[in-house]
């Protein structure tokens, strides 16, 4: 986690410039940095329980690959409020190959952000199955907002609500 932190802000001191103008970049970074460490096929599992069982293996990847863009989009927002801000670490070990690291953001007026990144153990490899920002999951609020969309409108319809799943 440090060291991909470190990386991260490595890049956003250096393209500073380039990524205020094109966002487009800065989403870029997310996807070369971040998400290599997301373990997304549990993610989207969690969110869509129990729906998931309901899908086929196309319609899974379908979801995966919006929930994927979902949060690239949300991260990078994050990442533009960046300002040289101090970043410190908690780790809270947990059983079954699983733990949160906790990583606080120092903000210069108002209080500190706090993200909580919940681990999985994959053989030697730790991924990110969820995000908390300041206590609130993005698993839960995904699923309790994709739920009530789902109920509206249907799951195929929902899917297709997701620009990576239109032309199913």
């Amino acid at each position: 986690m440090r060291a991909t932190t470190a990386e991260v802000v490595t890049r956003l001191r250096a393209e500073r410039a380039a990524l205020s103008a094109d966002p487009a970049r800065l989403q870029q970074l997310v996807e070369e940095l971040i998400l290599p460490h997301v373990d997304f096929v549990t993610m989207a599992e969690l969110v869509l329980a129990p729906r998931w069982s309901e899908l086929s293996a196309g319609e899974r990847a379908c979801f995966r690959s919006g929930l994927r863009q979902h949060l690239v989009t949300r991260y990078a927002g994050l990442l533009r409020l960046y300002d040289e801000q101090a970043v410190s670490y908690a780790r809270t070990p947990g059983s079954d190959g699983r733990g949160t690291v906790v990583q606080t953001i120092a903000v210069a007026e108002g209080p500190p952000l706090v993200i909580g990144y919940r681990m999985q153990a994959a053989g030697e490899v730790w991924r990110v199955v969820d995000f908390t920002v300041d206590g609130e999951s993005l698993v839960e609020g995904y699923r309790d907002q994709y739920r009530y969309e789902i109920g509206r409108v249907g799951i195929g319809d929902f899917l297709r609500s997701f620009d990576t799943c239109r032309e199913r």
